[in-house]
C-alpha cells in the first residue's frame, strides 16, 4: 500500500508541474506530454497493485487512466485516495460451486456426526457369521465398484436367495443409471438452448462413466458405452470447456488404457480447475504420467496434493513426494 501511495503522490506532483507548464509557457504540448505521462503510470501502476483485491484488472486500468486524464491534478488525488480504501478491503476469493466441496477442511472442521456401528471391515464377519443373505442387505448400500464385484460373485452362489439377492442388486443399479440416461437424452433433443444442451450431454456422459465405474457393462457392450460417454462429453467440452467434463473423458479414456488421450484432457482438467477441482484430478493425471515415463511430473503432482483422505492416494503421496505430513 505505501508503494501505491507512493506512485499516487510522485503523479500528483507531475500533474501540478504540468500545469505550471501549460499557465506559464502557454504550450499545451509540454502539458499534454507529463499529463498523459502521469495518468498512464498511475494508472496502470495502481491497477496492477489492487491485482488481488478487485476482480478485474482491465476494467480498473480503463477505469482509473479516463479519470485521470479527464480531471487533472484532482484526477490524480481522487484516485490515489481511491485507491487506499480500495487496498484495505478484502481480497476477491474464488466461489466455488456447491458440488466443489474440500472434504479435508470440512473433516478439520471437527463436526460432530453420529458414529457407524460398523465399518466395511465387518462384512467378512457378516457373511461367516450371519450369512450371505443379511451380508447382500449392506452390499446395496455400500456402492462402489468393490461391493458390485462382491455382489457378482454371489451369482455363482448354490444358494437361489444369494444368488437372486446378488442379481437383484445388479440389476437395480443398472436400471436406475439405464433409465436415467434415457430421461436426459429425451430432455437433450427436446432442447434447442445450445448451452443448456451441453449441460445435459455432460450428465449423459457422467452416468455413461458410472457404468463403466461399477464395472456394470457386458464386455461386448463396453465399446459402444465408451463411445456414447465420449460422444457427449466431447460436445459438451467444446461449449462449456469446463474441467468437469475434461475429467469424465480423461478417466474414460485413462480406464480403456489409451494414457496419451487420457493425459491431454486430465490435464486440461488440471489447468482449469478450481483448487478442489485440481486435488481431485492430481491422482490421475499422475497415473497417466507414469504409464508415459514422466516420473518428475508424477512427483510434483503428489507433491502439490494436500493429505487425502484415500489411503492408496495418500501412500501414493507419501513415497513419490516424501512427505509424512499426517493430519
Amino acid at each position: 500500500m505505501i508503494l501505491g501511495l507512493f506512485i499516487g503522490f510522485v503523479c500528483i506532483l507531475i500533474d501540478i508541474f504540468s500545469v505550471y507548464l501549460l499557465l506559464h509557457t502557454e504550450r499545451a504540448t509540454n502539458f499534454t506530454l507529463f499529463h498523459l505521462l502521469s495518468s498512464l503510470i498511475l494508472s496502470a501502476c495502481l491497477s496492477f497493485l489492487l491485482r488481488n483485491r478487485v476482480k478485474s484488472l482491465k476494467e480498473n486500468l480503463l477505469t482509473f487512466t479516463a479519470i485521470s486524464l479527464l480531471i487533472p491534478v484532482g484526477g490524480a488525488v481522487l484516485i490515489t485516495t481511491a485507491f487506499y480504501f480500495l487496498y484495505r478491503t478484502k481480497k476477491t476469493e474464488e466461489k466455488l460451486s456447491s458440488k466443489a466441496l474440500d472434504v479435508e477442511e470440512v473433516l478439520n472442521e471437527f463436526v460432530v456426526v453420529k458414529p457407524r456401528k460398523f465399518g466395511e471391515g465387518a462384512l467378512r464377519i457378516i457373511a461367516q457369521f450371519e450369512g450371505k443373505e443379511k451380508l447382500l442387505l449392506f452390499l446395496k448400500d455400500l456402492l462402489n465398484p468393490f461391493s458390485v464385484e462382491a455382489a457378482k460373485k454371489f451369482l455363482k452362489e448354490r444358494n437361489d436367495e444369494v444368488r437372486l439377492g446378488a442379481f437383484s442388486i445388479l440389476v437395480k443399479l443398472e436400471k436406475e443409471i439405464n433409465n436415467r440416461i434415457s430421461r436426459l437424452k429425451e430432455m437433450y433433443e427436446a432442447e434447442e438452448d445450445k448451452v443448456k444442451r451441453a449441460k445435459i450431454a455432460k450428465e449423459i456422459a457422467s452416468y455413461y462413466w458410472e457404468l463403466l465405474y461399477f464395472n456394470l457393462v457386458d464386455p461386448e457392450l463396453e465399446d459402444f458405452i465408451v463411445k456414447e460417454a465420449l460422444k457427449y462429453a466431447e460436445e459438451s467440452l467444446d461449449v462449456l470447456k469446463d474441467s468437469d467434463t475434461a475429467f469424465i473423458a480423461g478417466r474414460i479414456f485413462l480406464k480403456q488404457k489409451k494414457i496419451e488421450k487420457a493425459r491431454n484432457f486430465l490435464l486440461f482438467a488440471y489447468k482449469t480447475g478450481n483448487r478442489i477441482e485440481k486435488n481431485r484430478v492430481i491422482p490421475y493425471l499422475a497415473e497417466a504420467e507414469y504409464y508415459m515415463g514422466n516420473l518428475k511430473n508424477v512427483r510434483r503432482l503428489f507433491g502439490e496434493l494436500p493429505y487425502s483422505i484415500y489411503p492408496n492416494v495418500q501412500f501414493a503421496k507419501v513415497f513419490w513426494s516424501g512427505s509424512e505430513e499426517r493430519p
